[in-house]
């Protein structure tokens, strides 16, 4: 029986978030203790619902004061509840979460999750602490290679462990058609609509402005109909520029916006086709393998 500490900034929306339940999950399930520090969000009840324990601290700011202090209070943690092992999923909780495993001489993981751009040598530096594990897991092949590429670690540090979805919850018998036709008609699609949807988190990267330009060059008499299925959380401008794009190509019957959903498996049930236009190389995909997996 293990105590396993994942650091994050936040529990709102993400992939990074969303495996941290999860892993939190299968830690209570195997007969573990499951830790997850971090400043709170929306994901809080879910990990608390799977049996881990949340412990709220201001992972988010990035300040060196406020890593200091949270190292401070990280250590302190891995005292007073026996941690045997860190494990850290973000840049700026990663730095305090290192220097506290080191002072407690307890084993540090990193998972690295993102492309990282390194605009300069201090950015570079910044970004290395997700190369500083004892064991760095890379979420794909892809990551692994770029890791291998920026960072120079060898392959006795590196694994690649691919993220994944609940198969199971995401099943296509587990949506009727009845559930079917009332999801669409929520959306505000009709019956004979071919019902596209979009899942991803409303930002430049997933490339929702892209899929609105292929759906202007549509014929009406096809009924595409689009759902973008993700937050806008912190990305009010891009999302002010999609209604306007939206508005001046005359899609406004042919387009809804969602925002975040949380029955994914009733979502995917529902349309016709998925779409997850992205603009540049991400690390892994999930919305990706939950399409396949519905």
């Amino acid at each position: 029986r293990h105590t396993v500490l994942q650091v994050i900034p936040e529990l709102q929306t993400g992939g990074a978030e969303r495996t941290t339940v999860d892993i939190a999950a299968a830690l209570v399930a195997a007969g573990h203790r499951a830790l997850v520090a971090s400043a709170g969000g929306r994901l809080v009840t879910e990990l608390e619902a799977v049996g881990a324990r949340h412990i709220r601290l201001p992972l988010s700011a990035k300040s060196p004061v406020a890593m200091w202090r949270n190292m401070r209070a990280l250590k302190r943690l891995i005292l007073s509840e026996g941690i045997d092992l860190v494990h850290a999923r973000s840049r700026a909780p990663a730095w305090s979460a290192l220097w506290a495993a080191s002072a407690c001489d307890v084993p540090f993981v990193t998972t690295y999750h993102g492309i990282y751009g390194q605009k300069n040598a201090a950015k570079a530096f910044y970004n290395s602490v997700m190369a500083r594990g004892d064991v760095v897991i890379a979420n794909s092949e892809y990551t692994g290679e770029l890791i291998r590429r920026v960072h120079g670690i060898d392959n006795a540090r590196l694994r690649v462990v691919p993220r994944g979805c609940d198969i199971s919850a995401l099943a296509p018998e587990n949506v009727s058609a009845v559930m079917r036709a009332d999801q669409r008609r929520a959306w505000g699609a009709s019956a004979d609509d071919f019902v596209i949807l979009c899942p991803a988190r409303i930002t430049e990267l997933k490339g929702q402005d892209v899929l609105l330009a292929a759906l202007a060059q549509r014929p009406a008499d096809d009924r595409p109909f689009v759902v973008f299925a993700g937050s806008a959380e912190g990305r009010a401008e891009y999302f002010a520029a999609l209604e306007r794009q939206v508005a001046e190509a005359g899609l406004t019957k042919r387009v809804y916006f969602a925002g975040l959903v949380r029955d994914m498996g009733r979502a995917y049930g529902a349309c016709d086709l998925a779409i997850v236009p992205t603009v540049r190389g991400e690390p892994f995909g999930r919305t990706i393998v939950e399409a396949q997996a519905a």
